[in-house]
């Protein structure tokens, strides 16, 4: 009967740790993403919950839609266009912030170029 304890607390553990994680893994969602804009882009992420001051970038409407994605679980992944010899001196901007939600794209927004200075 002792013995059966410690299998039994982990057991217990794993179901309960399992409950709360999403059933679409990281590479899952990132594939997702890759497969909807095509091989050559970068991404950074997942973020979720904690990663809402990556929304700065967006307009305040896009950013309020945003949140309420991130809001309802999705993960957000911001992206970044293929890297040219051209543009390899300059800085990389994130292009789009795409929210994958259940093996699917729930939202791509645009990002708005920089302000002039």
């Amino acid at each position: 009967m002792y013995r059966l304890i410690p299998a039994l607390v982990t057991v217990l553990l794993m179901t309960l740790t399992g409950c709360g994680s999403s059933p679409v893994s990281v590479e899952q969602s990132r594939e997702v993403v890759l497969q909807y804009f095509g091989t050559d882009v970068g991404t950074a992420g997942p973020f979720f919950k904690g990663g809402k001051k990556e929304l700065d970038i967006l307009s305040a409407g896009d950013r309020q839609k945003a949140e309420a994605l991130i809001d309802q679980g999705a993960a957000m992944f911001l992206i970044y266009p293929g890297r040219s010899a051209a543009s390899a001196a300059a800085p990389a901007r994130a292009s789009h912030v795409v929210f994958v939600q259940k093996n699917a794209i729930v939202g791509d927004f645009n990002v708005p170029p920089p302000a002039a200075p």
